[in-house]
């Protein structure tokens, strides 16, 4: 449960995670607060961003299988992971660009 103020009423409220389809695949990820209606964009995803957190998830799980195992796969596995999330920070920037400029 997340608990956020605000800015506009400037009252606390819990998130209720909301999606729309902007069409073209892609969503636009927000909540509303609940007393004054104002709109806080979380995020916007596409197909592309969904698999590389996907990705993501899946090497996270491979990295702790492996910390034990064999530390070395795990190094190596954690260098694709950060290049991974910095791919990923990219292409929402990108598509938040894209988005919030038509």
């Amino acid at each position: 449960m997340n608990i956020v103020f605000c800015n506009k009423c400037k009252k606390d409220f819990i998130i209720d995670i909301e999606t729309q389809d902007l069409g073209d695949n892609t969503e636009r990820i927000y909540f509303t607060c609940p007393h004054c209606s104002k709109e806080y964009t979380s995020y916007y995803t596409n197909i592309l961003i969904k698999k590389k957190q996907s990705k993501i998830r899946e090497i996270q799980s491979d990295i702790r299988r492996f910390k034990v195992a064999n530390p070395n796969k795990a190094q190596s596995l954690y260098k694709q992971y950060e290049k991974l999330k910095k791919e990923l920070k990219r292409d929402m920037e990108k598509l938040r660009k894209r988005v919030e400029s038509d």
